[in-house]
């Protein structure tokens, strides 16, 4: 199972942000950069939403995983805005400064 999960769109619809729930220990786990890896999957899905609410209860893990879930969400056009539901230590707090808001 993923320590990330996308809504594509939070109920209720229309104009509704999707919805990036990161929760437990960022992992390293098939986050390398060929084929169709972990991070090329996040990417892909990120970049299937316009404005994305990132909600983060994670108390941080792995350092590269977490740069590049940072990175993406930078890059992003669409709004970012995060919130933290409970804890967003160590890498995770890196992910927090992504935001718009």
């Amino acid at each position: 199972m993923s320590f990330y999960g996308f809504l594509p769109q939070a109920e209720g619809g229309g104009n509704a942000p999707a919805q990036l729930m990161i929760c437990g220990e960022i992992r390293p786990d098939g986050w390398d950069w060929d084929g169709d890896t972990e991070a090329e999957r996040f990417r892909k899905q990120l970049s299937a939403c316009g404005d994305v609410d990132v909600v983060i209860n994670s108390p941080g893990g792995d350092v590269f995983a977490g740069a590049a879930i940072y990175a993406y969400l930078k890059a992003h056009p669409g709004r970012v805005v995060v919130k933290i539901a409970g804890i967003a230590a160590s890498i995770a707090s890196l992910i927090a400064m992504a935001g718009d808001e």
